[in-house]
C-alpha cells in the first residue's frame, strides 16, 4: 500500500483555504459502459461477504478470464466446475489447481491471508453469480 500522507496533506491545504467550491459539472456525455457486467449482488450476509472477497482478490482474474479463469455469470465455463461438486471446488480455490486444458487457479486466489472460510464464501459466491 502506498503512503498517502502527501496526498491528505495537499487536500487539507485546499480544504482550508476557505472560499465556496464550484459544483461540478455533469460531462457532457455519459460514461462508456463497462465491459463486463456489474457482479451480482445478493441479499443473503454469506454471499455479500463472498462478493466482497471476491472484489477484492478473485475479481482480478475472474473478471477478464486470466489464465483461464471462468468469467462470473459466464454459465457455459462455470456448469462443468460446478458439475463436479462443491467440495472440489472449495478444493481448488484452497489448494491451487492446473486445469487439463492449460488453466490455473493459484491458492486461496494468490492471497495466503485468507482463511479456508472466507475462500469458501466467495466460491459461494461465484458459483450463485455463475447459475
Amino acid at each position: 500500500m502506498r503512503p498517502r500522507g502527501p496526498v491528505v496533506l495537499v487536500c487539507l491545504s485546499f480544504a482550508a483555504c476557505g472560499g465556496e467550491a464550484e459544483a461540478p459539472v455533469a460531462p457532457a456525455t455519459p460514461p462508456a459502459q463497462a465491459v463486463s457486467p456489474t457482479p451480482a449482488v445478493f441479499d443473503d450476509p454469506a454471499l455479500a461477504a463472498g462478493r466482497s472477497i471476491w472484489m477484492d482478490t478473485c475479481q482480478g482474474c475472474h473478471d477478464i478470464g486470466i489464465a483461464g479463469a471462468p468469467k462470473l455469470g459466464d454459465t457455459a465455463a462455470w456448469a462443468p466446475r460446478i458439475a463436479q461438486g462443491q467440495a472440489v471446488l472449495y478444493e481448488h480455490a484452497i489448494n491451487g489447481h492446473f486445469g487439463p486444458t492449460g488453466t490455473m487457479m493459484p491458492p486461496r486466489g494468490g492471497n495466503d491471508a485468507l482463511s479456508d472460510e472466507e475462500v469458501k464464501a466467495a466460491v459461494d459466491y461465484m458459483v450463485a453469480a455463475s447459475r
